[in-house]
């Protein structure tokens, strides 16, 4: 994951005159405008969904850390990235309504990766090393814990999704329904889990037109000759308004 935040530089009155209006140093008086920009690369695994909230939480949570050392609070902010999730997902109600519960018990459990404890340390012996390494199998196995639980997260972003009504389409209000039929096009799956969020003085005025599935097909699937990765490219036109009140979500 990657954060940063960018300084917009207008001039908004010209220089200033010998009138006075401007400050001691002869610069024009302005308040300074910043828009804040992180990115993603979420864990691909399904079976890993408490790991794969915990990566987007844990970036929201350090976003938020950044945004308040920042000089002025930024007039927008832009969360872009590889969710490795589809619109139907917990990840994406999470970024889309800012809160999830997960019920822990209901996720699959994984030998050997999942909340694994520490090992525990044991007395070597010479003269019994082939039961010292089935005590060691043994032990692997009972140190695997399926968490319990429920796990509830939630930021205070109030992020929109850039593309969220790319599909008119939809006839339903549910979260995501909106949202492109695909941006990952592969021969064993084929979903939306890319996107572009944003949030604060901003609104989008174009959007990258995505390729039918059709014309993908015709090259079995991605990468391909028009395009360079499994992933197709997403892009917004944005309009940040500096100092004004907040957009209305309504477009």
């Amino acid at each position: 994951a990657q954060i940063a935040a960018f300084e917009i530089i207008a001039d908004c009155g010209g220089s200033s005159s010998s009138s006075g209006g401007g400050s001691k140093n002869g610069s024009s008086d302005r308040k300074r405008s910043i828009i804040s920009v992180a990115n993603i690369h979420v864990f691909w695994d399904p079976d890993f969904l408490d790991v794969k909230l915990l990566q987007v939480n844990a970036l929201l949570t350090t976003w938020n850390s950044f945004l308040a050392s920042l000089p002025v609070p930024p007039e927008a902010r832009i969360l872009c990235g590889d969710f490795n999730a589809l619109p139907t997902s917990e990840i994406y109600e999470f970024l889309a309504t800012g809160t999830v519960s997960l019920d822990l018990e209901t996720l699959p459990s994984v030998p050997l990766y999942r909340f694994k404890a520490p090992k525990k340390e044991k007395e070597s012996n010479n003269n019994n090393n082939n039961n010292n390494n089935n005590e060691t199998t043994n032990q692997d196995d009972e140190d695997c814990k399926q968490p319990t639980g429920i796990l509830s997260l939630s930021h205070g972003h109030d992020l929109q999704s850039v593309y969220g009504n790319y599909n008119p389409c939809h006839e339903t209000q549910e979260i995501g329904a909106g949202e492109p039929a695909f941006t990952n096009f592969k021969k064993d799956f084929t979903g939306c889990i890319d996107y572009i969020w944003y949030a604060g003085n901003a609104k989008p005025l174009t959007l990258l037109e995505l390729p039918e599935a059709e014309a993908l097909a015709s090259e079995v699937a991605l990468p391909s000759t028009l395009y360079p990765s499994d992933h197709l490219p997403l892009r917004v036109d944005l309009e940040v308004c500096a100092h004004c009140p907040q957009y209305t979500q309504d477009l």
